[in-house]
């Protein structure tokens, strides 16, 4: 029923048990399927005991739930509505090790502690309209068909705002982180935004952009965009490109490891981003 409203169709009840009630509660907590795979979880969850209203639900779970579990109760919910789609929609078999083992996945990626940037730069004072972008590329070698790309996106009062990876062409590491770059300039500009930093682990790459030490090193094939994404952060007076340590970019590592091996490309505004521990600035 949620999907039918949603594509403009008459309801055609569960496309999963069958049942004539198909709502929210039905969806992801009552279909004998969504109670498969929160049985089968780490919370062991009979939600055939939970109440028939979405807001108790969520209510009633926070308080049994420890804080550090919050983040893979989400994450849970959210991959179990994705599998339910692709099982109604392409015939995609829902299996619970499969959404569970996604979700665990997701969870654990994005509640990685994410440190003080060590940038050597006084970026204390700033008002909320300050942004911080964290970036990077995950390269293996080019037989491999490709490289993952990503960047996650702080507003000033540490709230994430958006992140997203994709699966490109690559013929070098620093081509990957390059092109990690430009797709964060490129949206963050897009949105309007004015004031951001960009934090990369790529000592080569921010050598570049700053003051072009190293670029004779480029290779041929991406010269030309180096120099027009120069060009580019050198006319938006409030964008900065700054070197962290790797251990200051877990988050944008990990997922640009996940699209390159998972060949994902992903934009998103909130998801998942339900217990991203506060980026301290």
């Amino acid at each position: 029923m949620v999907l039918s409203h949603r594509l403009g169709k008459p309801p055609q009840g569960c496309g999963m048990c069958g049942s004539l009630e198909e709502d929210v509660v039905h969806s992801l907590f009552k279909c004998p399927k969504a109670m498969q795979v929160w049985m089968a979880s780490c919370f062991g969850l009979r939600t055939d005991l939970l109440p028939n209203n979405t807001m108790e639900i969520i209510a009633q779970t926070m308080m049994l739930l420890d804080p550090t579990q919050v983040a893979t109760f989400f994450s849970v919910t959210w991959h179990l509505w994705k599998f339910r789609c692709k099982e109604v929609f392409e015939g995609t078999k829902l299996h619970h090790q499969q959404v569970l083992g996604t979700a665990y996945r997701w969870s654990q990626l994005l509640s990685v502690t994410v440190p003080r940037p060590s940038c050597g730069v006084n970026i204390s004072g700033h008002s909320n309209e300050q942004y911080h972008c964290f970036l990077d590329g995950s390269w293996v070698h080019e037989r491999d068909g490709g490289a993952g790309i990503a960047y996650i996106l702080f507003s000033g009062n540490s709230t994430l705002t958006q992140y997203q990876t994709d699966c490109v062409q690559a013929n070098s590491p620093f081509h990957a982180e390059f092109l990690a770059l430009r797709m964060a300039v490129l949206e963050v500009a897009a949105m309007g935004i004015k004031e951001a930093y960009f934090l990369s682990d790529c000592l080569q790459l921010c050598n570049v952009i700053n003051d072009l030490t190293g670029i004779d090193a480029v290779e041929w094939q991406v010269y030309r965009d180096v120099l027009d994404l120069i060009a580019r952060l050198r006319g938006e007076l409030g964008f900065k490109c700054i070197h962290v340590s790797r251990e200051d970019n877990q988050l944008a590592d990990g997922l640009a490891k996940y699209a390159r091996i998972n060949r994902v490309k992903a934009l998103d505004f909130t998801f998942p981003s339900y217990r991203i521990p506060t980026v301290m600035m």
